[in-house]
């Protein structure tokens, strides 16, 4: 079974806090991940390498962990680069979730190298996109997952509707199962 046959159907929880938060730290993230999977979610996504390890330490439950970090003079900050990708796999990511517009990266990566590496750690690459354009393209490089994470937060997307269902339905078209 991979995580993605034991996450169908379910809820994937998001257990994200700012580090400067009363519960930021990866105690009380793993805390709050236990939690939602005791009242039935089937995977949860994290932010932060270490959150990912404390994570991945009390539940057995696939964890999609991202890193939001901002480098000055780029956009992309969900998991923008090669260095977040690896410590995403060291942490035990089983799914590592990456920007995939088409937006310029500080260290000049591309989807495809984004989506090699994370494979190469063993895990699988969910594709946060903004339009069906991004989909197509994140799918072309071998993304396993795809998301609309990313609908209504770029300049292209901002003020479409959300929940961005119409962009479901458009990448679903492009789904590997």
């Amino acid at each position: 079974m991979t995580a993605f046959d034991s996450l169908r159907g379910g809820l994937i929880a998001s257990v994200q806090l700012p580090k400067d938060s009363a519960l930021g730290d990866p105690s009380a993230i793993a805390a709050l991940a236990h939690a939602a999977v005791r009242a039935g979610a089937r995977g949860v996504r994290v932010d932060g390498a270490e959150n990912v390890d404390a994570v991945r330490a009390r539940v057995r439950v696939p964890v999609i962990g991202i890193i939001k970090r901002a480098y000055p003079g780029y956009e992309p900050y969900i998991t923008p680069t090669l260095r977040e990708v690896r410590e995403l796999g060291a942490a035990g990511a089983e799914i590592v979730a990456f920007d995939a517009t088409q937006r310029a990266r500080p260290d000049d990566t591309t989807i495809e190298s984004i989506v090699f590496e994370i494979h190469e750690k063993g895990a699988a690459a969910m594709a946060d996109c903004a339009s069906a354009e991004d989909g197509r393209r994140a799918r072309a490089c071998g993304a396993d997952v795809l998301a609309t994470t990313l609908c209504g937060y770029t300049v292209q997307t901002r003020g479409t509707p959300l929940p961005a269902l119409e962009l479901v339905t458009r990448l679903a078209t492009f789904a590997a199962f």
